[in-house]
Formats: structure tokens, sequence, C-alpha cells
């Protein structure tokens, strides 16, 4: 399977591509996106190195990494309190 094709499968089924890397978090491109990026030569890797998933599902994971650091934050003033 070429990328082309696999972007033309993410548009059929309203899916965004992000990168499969444990290297870089957070690369994640809608078909348009990364069609777009490829004309320029940008992002052209492999298949292998992408895959589908629901926009949905990026917009939950931030949240979550939001909440996370809301609540480092948190804890940080409070051991800072104490410090004082």
């Amino acid at each position: 399977m070429e990328l082309s094709e696999l972007i033309e499968q993410a548009r059929q089924e309203k899916k965004w591509l992000e990168l499969d890397s444990y290297l870089q978090d957070d690369l994640s491109f809608s078909p348009d996106e990364l069609e777009e990026f490829n004309k320029k030569g940008q992002f052209r890797w492999g298949v292998i190195n992408w895959k589908l998933v629901e926009p949905e599902r990026l917009v939950k994971r931030i949240t979550f990494q939001i909440a996370e650091l809301v609540d480092k934050r948190v804890q940080l003033l409070k051991r800072m309190e104490k410090c004082s």
C-alpha cells in the first residue's frame, strides 16, 4: 500500500493519520493536511510509520494531558507553600 492510498482510506473512514513512533508524540494530520505536506515533499514517510486514528481520540488525549499538567502545577504550588 502506498501512502496516498492510506490517505484516501483515512479520508473515506473520516480518520486522521498519526505518526506511529515512540520518538515523536502528537504528530497527526487530517488527510487533506498530510496530502498538502506530501506535495511539498514533507512527511513522506512509508505507510508503516502511520496509523489511522479517530480525531476525537486526539482531543481526548490532549484533554487528559492538560488535566495531568494542572494536577502537577497544583502539587508543585502546595510543595512550594510548605517550603515558605
